[in-house]
């Protein structure tokens, strides 16, 4: 009699970014070599950039709805929230946990091995398992973790970027040739914004709670911000509030990293957001918009924002 093995998925958070889908492509293909075989469920439409690369290197992955099992294992990866997963999985189908995050609740995963470290990119943690193993990834998963790698880290201009993150892209970029312009052709692929500004900052929001409070910050990271936000302010300010009412956030702002040039400029829809943000970051508004000569990614953002929200409450 034929035993029939457990099945295993791999999977994230809703609409999944680049990072998500590189690190379950190449979590998926280390175990693989491993003879752990797995497979790859998506939440929702992946984020334009990821999209983007998935249609360039010929990837398609089935949604997670059309292959869960109540009694598969589940590895979620680039995601350590319970809030943010298909909302079928149990906590206790979980058995790995894979993420980069300071703030996170994985601990209500209690049966799963979890490694969170601050990195800039959940796929350097996954990049660094071939690396130990001596194992060689494929051209398919060194591109897509060289160039999300590359992403979250605004090219390593951003202070989320380690040393981890630097030398696991130059060990990428050494195992096969990255095609000429892909990072910029990447990069002005996301910063095609098309439709209203809602309907985007829904896709790309990330949600804190604590305490009775709720928060969030919406992030973009593309080519130009000065011109977008010239053209969109009030569009942009009027989407906010509105998201704001709609999902009963108690602060919301927006942050939108110019991904060439290297700095944010936030846009705040309120007084209650701007003080927030002055406050934490130290910038000064003018109209309800602040610039910072630097880079600061919305995951550095959240713990500082978290800190000043419980003083305040």
């Amino acid at each position: 009699m034929q035993i029939k093995k457990e099945k295993i998925i791999i999977t994230g958070y809703e609409n999944p970014d680049l990072d998500n889908i590189a690190s379950a492509y190449a979590y998926k293909e280390y175990l693989d070599k491993k003879g752990i075989k797995t497979e790859i469920g998506i939440f929702g439409p992946p984020h334009p950039e990821a999209q983007f690369l998935m249609d360039y290197l010929g990837i398609r992955l089935k949604r997670i709805s059309r292959i869960y099992d109540p009694k598969a294992k589940i590895i979620l990866v680039d995601c350590s929230e319970p809030g943010w997963i298909y909302p079928k999985i149990k906590k206790t189908q979980v058995i790995e946990v894979y993420d980069h995050r300071t703030i996170h609740q994985v601990e209500v995963f209690k049966n799963a091995k979890k490694q969170i470290d601050p990195t800039g990119a959940c796929a350097t943690i996954i990049a660094e398992k071939f690396y130990k193993k001596k194992m060689k990834p494929s051209r398919i998963a060194s591109i897509l973790m060289y160039c999300v790698i590359i992403s979250h880290t605004i090219n390593f201009k951003a202070r989320v970027t380690t040393k981890r993150d630097k030398k696991m892209a130059n060990w990428l970029k050494n195992q096969i040739r990255i095609p000429k312009n892909l990072i910029h052709q990447m990069f002005a692929h996301k910063s095609a914004i098309k439709g209203p500004l809602k309907n985007i900052f829904h896709k790309d929001f990330a949600v804190i709670e604590f305490g009775g409070i709720r928060f969030s910050i919406f992030q973009l990271e593309i080519i130009n911000v000065k011109k977008l936000i010239n053209e969109r302010l009030a569009e942009a300010k009027k989407a906010l509030l509105e998201i704001k009412k709609e999902s009963k956030f108690d602060l919301v702002f927006l942050t939108s990293v110019d991904i060439e040039k290297g700095y944010n400029t936030f846009v705040a829809p309120d007084e209650m957001a701007e003080e927030a943000i002055n406050t934490t970051l130290g910038v000064k508004f003018e109209n309800g918009v602040a610039i910072m000569p630097h880079v600061i990614m919305r995951k550095e953002i959240m713990p500082l924002l978290k800190e000043y929200l419980e003083k305040i409450k």
